[in-house]
């Protein structure tokens, strides 16, 4: 008796579980393009900090107490620094300080210009809030968490920074100096800051990521100065507390093992992937009735929706116990367009939508169907906003979304088009991957009533 009420119950959770899942014709494509060769100075390890030390150094090592803190890469031309950290204490006594530290290392003066630039605290400026799951956002004035409001910032080209600084032979500039505060807050006595900068250098230059608590003197608490950086820069280790050490990759793990992809501490190449989307010479012909066309977004290795590719950015220098690759590509600028054709003699209705699928074993390929969960768990896995431009009844039109998804979440339509007899419309797209949120997603073109 016992081992049939066993079997009774799971076949009554095996057909919950299936009543509970959506299958859609969708045709899985890899995107189009590629991303760029643009570095990236990506400081995202450890995620949460517990002591002073450096975040992420590009300097070289000579001359430093820990040589292996310190990468020796050095920036010239465009390039962009990402960071994202968190502060969590057991008590509200101090606060974190983060700052970035540059150093000229010629004999002639560096210029560098801001092409835009953003950086916020979850408190007060951008707390994780409950949004809906769709709303439009010309504004800018929907937001939940700050890697979300860096993103929309910088799409907009915003910046808090000057425009250009110049920096002297063997000097350092102290470009960014601000506080994740915990001590104004009720406990859990926890912040976390989201920083994107777009920069320009006329010369090659080093780079440095650096964490300092607050420190108190005769009961005032002190803000670090220059000298107190600089002495963290020469004298300071990695800071802590490390993150999980991430599985190697092109390993086969031993089964029940779990692949942890690690935190980024490093420099990647390319923060913008530009991709058009066709299916003949220079359009996208549209998808047949009751049919969709999906293209995977920000695809991570082993994590690739049936098409095996790898979005994520390479990097080029890397700690040794930080991730193999910038997983999900925080910061990365995606532009997409879309040249969509209804090359049918029949007015067509079309919705575009952002998407997040059941995930699909790796050694599945060339998939025709997509899974998404009608009552997807409370988990969310995106906080973002897409930018839309496209043309409506001749004039040319540009809208923002916000858009809040729960893991295997099927999005609301984001654009709905009517598309004549043989007639074109060209949707440009375009984001800023926030931090905060877990990859992939696909954009679906659909011709579903």
């Amino acid at each position: 008796m016992k081992k049939i009420l066993t079997l009774l119950f799971f076949l009554i959770l095996t057909n919950d579980l299936l009543a509970n899942e959506l299958e859609l014709d969708y045709k899985v494509f890899s995107l189009d393009g590629k991303i760029n060769n643009v570095p990236v100075f990506n400081s995202n390890s450890p995620e949460i900090i517990k002591t002073d030390g450096i975040l992420l150094s590009t300097f070289p090592p000579d001359n430093m107490l820990y040589p292996n803190a310190h990468l020796n890469y050095s920036f010239k031309g465009e390039f962009d620094i990402f960071s994202h950290h968190i502060s969590k204490q057991e008590d509200n006594d101090k606060d974190l300080y983060q700052a970035i530290l540059i150093k000229n290392p010629n004999d002639k003066e560096v210029k560098i210009k801001i092409k835009s630039s953003a950086s916020y605290v979850s408190q007060p400026d951008s707390p994780f809030i409950k949004l809906e799951k769709l709303k439009d956002n010309f504004d800018g004035n929907i937001y939940s968490g700050p890697g979300d409001r860096v993103a929309q910032d910088i799409i907009r080209n915003k910046n808090f920074l000057k425009r250009t600084y110049t920096i002297k032979p063997n000097e350092y500039l102290l470009l960014f100096e601000k506080k994740i505060n915990t001590s104004d807050l009720e406990p859990p006595y926890i912040n976390g800051r989201s920083t994107l900068i777009k920069l320009y250098s006329s010369d090659n230059i080093y780079v440095a990521d650096l964490a300092l608590f607050e420190k108190k003197f005769l009961g005032f608490k002190l803000k670090p100065n220059l000298q107190d950086w600089i002495n963290i820069l020469e004298k300071g280790n990695l800071a802590e507390k490390r993150d999980k050490i991430p599985s190697p990759l092109d390993t086969v793990l031993p089964k029940g093992t779990p692949f942890i992809y690690g935190r980024v501490a490093g420099v990647q190449i390319g923060n913008e992937w530009f991709g058009i989307l066709k299916n003949d010479f220079l359009n996208l012909n549209i998808p047949e009735k009751g049919k969709s066309f999906a293209y995977v977004l920000n695809t991570l290795y082993n994590n690739t929706l049936s098409t095996g590719q790898n979005q994520n950015a390479k990097l080029v220098r890397r700690y040794k116990d930080t991730a193999y690759q910038a997983h999900a590509n925080y910061g990365v600028n995606y532009n997409i367009r879309i040249p969509l054709y209804n090359n049918t003699n029949q007015e067509q209705r079309i919705y575009i939508s952002f998407d997040s699928p059941i995930r699909i074993p790796e050694n599945i390929r060339n998939v025709d169907k997509l899974k998404f969960n009608l009552m997807p768990p409370d988990k969310i896995n995106f906080r973002g906003e897409l930018k839309l431009e496209y043309e409506l009844n001749n004039k040319r039109i540009i809208d923002y979304v916000h858009i809040v998804q729960r893991f295997t979440e099927k999005g609301e339509p984001i654009l709905k088009l009517i598309l004549k007899p043989y007639e074109k419309k060209v949707i440009d797209i375009s984001y800023i991957y926030p931090a905060d949120c877990t990859p992939p997603h696909v954009l679906s073109i659909s011709n579903i009533e």
